[in-house]
């Protein structure tokens, strides 16, 4: 992986923490946005951890410029500033995880390995995935082109969690009523990740579909994850409708 921050101190930190993980290499670093672009295209790392205020770069340009790469990284924003706005530019720059400082270090090398999975497995192959029979395939690319329609980036974390989600509803529609403590863990537990993580990584998805404009249609108000979920739902479990149904009013988080 691959860190660009122009903070020295937090840097080192990163790399001493995962010096002890042996599935993870950090293969260079950079201190301003424009080095790190110099450096992305020598070292090709399979992760890219950015922090947003970059010298000489910022780190949304840099997002944008890394996903143009021929065999671009998974990046995660690690980042001290905060705003609605910003999330949306970096989901569109590329974006698939954000982490705010300061960084519980004992979590990061989970995050980074749990995050490069994610993306790999959903950043533009729409193949079968292996060991997934015919009709859960079928259902998982069904929830992809329902997602794509609505406007959720395939390069979210959130879309991985958002597909898994509709998975485990249709095998059981009463966890749309136990969220925190029903859909969320069983997710975790089929992804390796955790039930916080889940929650905000669907919460950043549906964030970036609704002020893309696509799901303003459908919600007066930014929807809430339970509602955004029972809206692919119904839409998958519906696919000759050309409309996407509309969510029950009554449905709240």
């Amino acid at each position: 992986m691959f860190i660009a921050d122009a903070d020295a101190a937090f840097t080192e930190k990163v790399r001493t923490m995962l010096h002890k993980s042996p599935v993870i290499e950090v293969v260079g670093t950079a201190f301003s946005g424009t080095q790190a672009l110099e450096l992305l295209s020598a070292y090709r790392p399979d992760v890219l951890l950015t922090d947003i205020n970059l010298p000489e770069l910022d780190g949304i340009t840099l997002l944008k410029r890394a996903r143009c790469m021929r065999e671009p990284p998974a990046c995660i924003v690690c980042t001290g500033f905060y705003s609605d706005l910003c999330v949306e530019y970096a989901n569109r720059g590329g974006a698939s995880f954000f982490l705010y400082k300061p960084v519980d270090f004992s979590r990061l090398p989970a995050i980074i390995t749990d995050c490069w999975r994610c993306f790999r497995s959903i950043s533009g192959d729409e193949t079968s995935d292996p060991g997934v029979s015919g009709a859960v395939q079928g259902r998982v690319d069904a929830v992809r082109a329902r997602l794509r329609r609505v406007g959720v980036p395939s390069n979210l974390t959130g879309s991985l969690y958002i597909t898994e989600a509709v998975l485990c509803l249709s095998a059981d529609r009463r966890l749309l009523n136990n969220m925190k403590n029903g859909l969320y863990p069983q997710i975790a537990a089929r992804t390796n990740s955790t039930p916080q993580r889940i929650e905000r990584a669907i919460r950043c998805a549906v964030s970036a579909a609704y002020e893309r404009g696509s799901l303003k249609r459908h919600f007066a108000d930014k929807p809430t994850n339970r509602s955004f979920l029972e809206i692919i739902l119904r839409s998958v479990d519906q696919p000759d409708e050309k409309a996407i149904p509309l969510p029950s009013p009554a449905f709240c988080e």
